[in-house]
């Protein structure tokens, strides 16, 4: 199936080249061909076609590098990154709401992960995905842990509306330990969530694409204090 991509060019001598973007473009093979179409609206024929490969993105991030400049930290949270003195963390302290993201827009297919580790008293931690805008009014999906409770919860939140919190998307039980890392993952493919943590596959949830149909991905917590490391954010 071929699509138009409409553009104008300005007029130029014989023989002058000019260049055009297309933006928007998931990742896969395209192959583009050019005509011209003057003011009586005769069209040319067709160039030969020549491809492009669009590659998916990729973002990582250990911090080993002491710093946080690929984050956009929301406050009131104060978000540092820690040597440790073996390796670099990015560490969230709270007592509301916390958020921290990165990545392009827009991302619709697209998966984070991270290593989350909590100190005793947090009340949950986790991942935040097809993010479009801030925590407190934007809309995305959270994935995270409830050390209180034992539980994983998955939550659609739009315009800053939790909705019934006592009825998440999807939830289950896990053991939970302060102190203890957790590699959490959330991806986002087409009409359908995965969560997985430590490797064990927990849900595939079916979604309303039409919810947070792209955005972006980060970090999300609330009251207490959380390490982050390793992460891998990849999409397209």
């Amino acid at each position: 199936m071929a699509t138009e991509v409409f553009a104008a060019p300005a007029p130029q001598p014989a023989g002058t080249s000019e260049s055009f973007t297309v933006d928007g473009l998931a990742s896969g093979m395209y192959y583009f061909a050019v005509r011209a179409t003057d003011e009586t609206g005769q069209r040319s024929e067709l160039s030969n076609s020549v491809t492009a490969q669009v590659s998916p993105y990729a973002f990582t991030d250990d911090f080993n590098d002491g710093n946080a400049d690929s984050w956009q930290e929301q406050e009131p949270a104060d978000w540092n990154v820690i040597d440790t003195g073996s390796n670099w963390l990015y560490r969230a302290s709270t007592l509301g709401m916390a958020a921290s993201w990165t990545g392009p827009l827009p991302l619709k297919d697209q998966a984070i992960e991270a290593d989350v580790r909590y100190a005793a008293g947090t009340y949950t931690c986790g991942l935040a995905f097809r993010g479009d805008g801030d925590m407190n009014s934007g809309s995305y999906y959270y994935f995270g842990i409830y050390p209180n409770e034992n539980k994983w919860k998955l939550y659609s939140v739009n315009g800053g509306d939790w909705g019934d919190v006592d009825n998440p998307l999807g939830q289950g039980d896990i053991s939970l330990s302060p102190g203890t890392p957790y590699r959490l993952k959330a991806e986002a493919t087409g009409n359908a969530v995965m969560l997985n943590i430590n490797g064990q596959p927990l849900m595939m949830q079916p979604i309303e694409s039409s919810d947070h149909p792209w955005g972006k991905a980060g970090l999300w917590m609330a009251v207490g204090e959380v390490d982050y490391d390793n992460i891998i954010i990849s999409g397209s």
